[in-house]
Order: structure tokens, then C-alpha cells, then sequence
């Protein structure tokens, strides 16, 4: 039988475990708010008169998300109903927002499991298709910082 002591002990550091988890369990119910967001701004209509999705507009750059494609007025860089298409216009949707590999992971890749260079091959070729299409600006606004990604802007 466990002495008196010894049974403070563990309350003590049962109590720790659970202040713990509880500061966990807030910061996953942060990022599960702000994924569950994001999924729903994506798969939201712009407009319920137009069942077409509205363009989203960044800067001179256009995102045509009914053709899947950007456009900065003279060129365009035809994306194609891809993972690149999606991953550039999560970016879009928020510029100069940083999202995590997990979040992007999960937004656009919806949840499916992948490897550590999933991010990183995805922004490669979509750094190569904006720069064949002459849009070498937009490609070098596609930005690791840290541990995230994001689309700069202005600098």
C-alpha cells in the first residue's frame, strides 16, 4: 500500500498531466477550427445567383477558378483542374498568410497522408509552370518561411 506521500506525489503529477493536455487539447481545437475554415471557404459558392466561382483577384494577377488558371493581363499560366491549381489558390485565398505543411496537407491535399516533400514538390512545379508562363514575380511570391508557406506579395 502507497503512503500518504507517495499518493500526493502522483495527484500532484496527475494534476501536471492534465493541465498538460488541456493546454493541448486548446491548441488542437485552434488548428481544427482554422482547417475546418478553410475547407469551407473552398468548397463555399461565390455567388448564389452565379453558379460560376467569382475570380479571385491579387493585385494585377487574376485567378480564374473556372478555368484554373492565373492571368496577369498579357499571359496566362493554364493550371489545369490539379493539385498545383489547388495548393495556388489556397495561397491566394489568404495572401501573406504562412500555413503550415500539415494545413496545407490537409486543405488541399484533403487529409490524405503524404511525405515530408509532398509541399515542397507541389511548389516546385508550380514555381515551374508560372515561370513558363513568364510570370516569374508571382513564382518567386511563393515563399517558405520557417516552418510555412505562403504568398507574398509585397515586399
Amino acid at each position: 500500500m502507497a503512503t500518504k506521500s507517495e499518493l500526493l506525489a502522483l495527484l500532484q503529477s496527475l494534476s501536471m498531466n492534465v493541465a498538460t493536455l488541456e493546454l493541448v487539447a486548446q491548441r488542437c481545437t485552434r488548428e481544427l477550427e482554422l482547417l475546418l475554415k478553410l475547407a469551407t471557404s473552398l468548397d463555399q459558392p461565390e455567388s448564389s445567383t452565379n453558379h460560376e466561382p467569382a475570380p479571385l483577384h491579387l493585385g494585377r494577377y487574376t485567378v480564374h477558378r473556372t478555368t484554373f488558371s492565373v492571368c496577369d493581363g498579357t499571359r496566362v499560366c493554364e493550371l489545369g483542374n490539379t493539385i498545383y491549381f489547388r495548393f495556388f489558390e489556397c495561397l491566394a485565398r489568404e495572401p501573406d498568410r504562412c500555413f503550415t505543411r500539415e494545413q496545407l496537407l490537409a486543405v488541399v491535399w484533403d487529409g490524405q497522408r503524404r511525405s515530408a516533400t509532398t509541399v515542397r514538390s507541389a511548389i516546385f512545379e508550380l514555381r515551374r509552370r508560372l515561370r513558363n508562363a513568364g510570370m516569374d514575380e508571382l513564382a518567386e511570391a511563393i515563399r517558405f518561411e520557417g516552418r510555412a508557406y505562403g504568398l507574398k506579395l509585397n515586399d
